[in-house]
């Protein structure tokens, strides 16, 4: 069906509009409109949907991918397969043993990546706008640093900037940039390597890499042990969840180092710090942390024991790099003063 009036001249193209958007009276039920446009403008994908597409594409497996977005295999599969009716297109090869990307997955990943990221730096700026008017601050940790440090950090701000409300809140490992990357935190404490490239970051301290055991373990008693030693006891490995920066992973896993003396053992993903001291305390996993957190934390059963060839870890503290408000950069200098570092210089 042509309709001719529906359509601008040749002078007004540049204003090309919808048709059945700029005449809303001609559009009826069952009639096809033919108005010329491409085909994308029909798809509206939702961006939940491109977060599950880009789980499966990462994981390669519906049900390792399901537990990371904390939803069912059946619903995951169902939102796939909606994802691709949608789409008009296939995006993965299923059968019993494998799932791998079609050409168009894989023609997709890269769009997907840049609407979802675009899409978390808008809510990001949304988040940070919001504190701006409120003149608020958030600030982010992850495990609790010894000597009170936090409280003795914002104390420390009030005491400089006291108009400024500030908003302390703890992450678990599921978000290793510690809301930064999403916009939730302005300022945050982290424990380093990130792959993330969007934060700033001054190195605050290093130290040792520590492996968690039972009490009642062989090697508990032992003033250091070595990577191979721990890879020999055939116990399962603790590593980041799935969520959990790729860098920080890696580094927070030993994985590279692991396979460099011939380790494949089981790996097991606790949720959170708590989590991870009771399946230690059991005899039933070993894991890996750093000295101050066997400073802070006393948890029943477990023992700490340092690792001999395994780099140091870094604690820092970091903020968005396109964030310079006065009261985000305070804040950092705060944070410095009190861990005895000299401030990241002004640029």
């Amino acid at each position: 069906m042509s309709i001719p009036s529906a359509l601008p001249s040749s002078g007004q193209a540049g204003n090309l509009q919808h048709p059945v958007a700029k005449h809303p009276w001609m559009y009826h039920p069952g009639c096809e409109i033919d108005h010329g446009l491409p085909e994308p403008y029909a798809v509206n994908v939702d961006l939940r949907l491109l977060r599950y597409f880009l789980a499966v594409a990462d994981e390669l497996h519906f049900g390792r991918a399901a537990a990371a977005l904390y939803v069912s295999q059946p619903a995951l599969s169902q939102q796939i397969r909606k994802l691709e009716g949608e789409l008009g297109a296939e995006l993965f090869v299923r059968d019993r043993r494998s799932v791998t990307l079609t050409e168009s997955g894989q023609g997709l990943l890269e769009p997907a990546r840049k609407a979802v990221a675009a899409s978390e730096e808008f809510v990001a700026a949304a988040r940070r706008g919001r504190r701006l008017q409120r003149r608020e601050l958030a600030v982010g940790f992850m495990v609790r640093w010894p000597d009170g440090f936090s409280a003795k950090v914002v104390r420390a701000y009030r005491e400089r900037r006291p108009e400024v409300v500030v908003d302390v809140r703890q992450y678990d490992f599921r978000d290793t940039t510690v809301g930064l990357r999403s916009g939730e935190m302005d300022v945050s404490l982290l424990h380093l390597p990130l792959s993330w490239t969007g934060a700033a970051l001054r190195p605050l301290c290093t130290t040792r890499r520590l492996v968690m055991l039972a009490e009642g373990h062989p090697l508990a008693g032992r003033d250091e042990v070595s990577l191979a030693e721990l890879v020999g006891t055939g116990l399962p490995w603790a590593i980041p969840p799935p969520e959990a920066d790729e860098a920080w992973r890696a580094f927070w896993s030993a994985s590279t180092e692991r396979s460099a003396v011939g380790g494949h053992p089981a790996t097991v993903t606790p949720r959170n710090q708590e989590a991870f001291f009771d399946q230690v305390a059991s005899g039933t996993l070993l894991g890996l942390t750093e000295e101050l957190v066997a400073q802070v934390y006393r948890p029943h059963g477990v023992t700490f024991v340092p690792v001999t060839d395994l780099s140091p870890a870094t604690r820092a503290v970091g903020w968005r790099r396109d964030d310079t408000r006065d009261d985000v950069l305070a804040m950092v200098q705060t944070i410095c003063e009190v861990a005895g570092v000299d401030p990241p210089a002004a640029e």
